[in-house]
């Protein structure tokens, strides 16, 4: 796949419908193995998580918290396919599974550096991760997510 702007954002557009259908599932997120390459990195800017090297262990992270889901809504996408690099405004609403409730909104600003695999098609290489700071008082992703034990790992002193 030629790294045009149409093929990222299509890639991109794709990536986070199937992000929302089953990376956050641990019976289907290995469905979504082929949008990281295999040495890919989670780094993101927000005070206690630490960076997460590898596909597997970014989803086994991400489906770690069944009691939620992040419901991910892209508002812009802006990419510079010189650099195959996609920066990604996304309103993220974290959804109570039992009573889809949402118990938080907040903006996410991604920046996903990408890559061409062996075959040609796309991967995420890297992903630099940027949110919203929330008022204090207010209830926050991590709130959220720290009450299923298995996203503990998320919240630990890793580098």
């Amino acid at each position: 796949m030629e790294p045009t702007y149409e093929n990222i954002v299509t890639f991109m557009d794709n990536y986070f419908k199937d992000f929302c259908e089953y990376a956050q599932d641990p019976k289907t997120s290995p469905r979504m193995n082929h949008y990281f390459a295999p040495d890919f990195e989670f780094v993101p800017y927000i005070a206690e998580l630490a960076s997460i090297s590898g596909r597997e262990e970014f989803l086994r992270l991400i489906s770690a918290h069944p009691s939620s889901f992040e419901k991910l809504t892209t508002e812009d996408i802006m990419v510079d396919e010189k650099r195959m690099v996609a920066v990604v405004l996304i309103k993220a609403e974290i959804i109570e599974k039992a009573t889809g409730k949402v118990l938080v909104t907040k903006r996410y600003h991604p920046l996903y550096q990408l890559v061409l695999s062996k075959d040609e098609s796309l991967q995420i290489q890297k992903i630099l991760f940027f949110e919203e700071i929330l008022p204090p008082g207010t209830l926050n992703v991590g709130d959220v997510l720290r009450r299923d034990p298995g996203i503990a790992d998320l919240f630990s002193n890793r580098h």
